[in-house]
Order: structure tokens, then sequence, then C-alpha cells
């Protein structure tokens, strides 16, 4: 077929995604915890504060849930910061 990519290609954008979904969970995670520690806000706080338990509050301040769009929303909202500030890499 014209224009089909090879099986292998399909794999290796798939760990490609998997590498970029996994570092953008380790910065989202980062700076969490820094935005909530700026505002002093404990775990239970800042879950209270966003209206998520604490248990999934815990669950994605260690990276191990995809987080959809809104709920970055709610998390920047409770903590006090934009968006996008909670997804920016370390400079």
């Amino acid at each position: 077929m014209k224009g089909a990519r090879p099986k292998r290609a399909g794999k290796r954008l798939l760990v490609a995604r998997t590498r970029v979904h996994l570092e953008l969970r380790r910065i989202l995670s980062a700076n969490l915890k820094r935005a909530r520690a700026h505002v002093g806000f404990t775990q239970e706080g800042a879950a209270e504060e966003a209206d998520f338990s604490l248990q999934y509050f815990q669950r994605i301040e260690r990276g191990i849930v995809n987080v959809p769009l809104d709920t970055i929303a709610r998390l920047a909202a409770a903590l006090r910061v934009a968006p996008h500030e909670l997804l920016a890499p370390p400079s």
C-alpha cells in the first residue's frame, strides 16, 4: 500500500509517545508539589480545595494517573497558579 508505515515504525511511535507522557507526568508532579508547598497546603488541604479525594490527589502528585485538562485547571485554581505553570518544564 502506498504511504503505509512499516509495523515497527508504529511501535516506535507508541514508545516515543509513552516517554513523552511519562515526562509530562513527572513535570506535573514536581510542579504540583512545588505549588502546593508555596501556598502552604498539605496534600489533604490541596485535595479539599480542588474538591478531589485525598487518594486521587496523591495519585496525581505521584504521577500515577493521566490527568485531563479540566483536572489541571481545577488544580491550578486551587493552588492559585495558571494552568500552564503546572505543565512547564523546569528552567
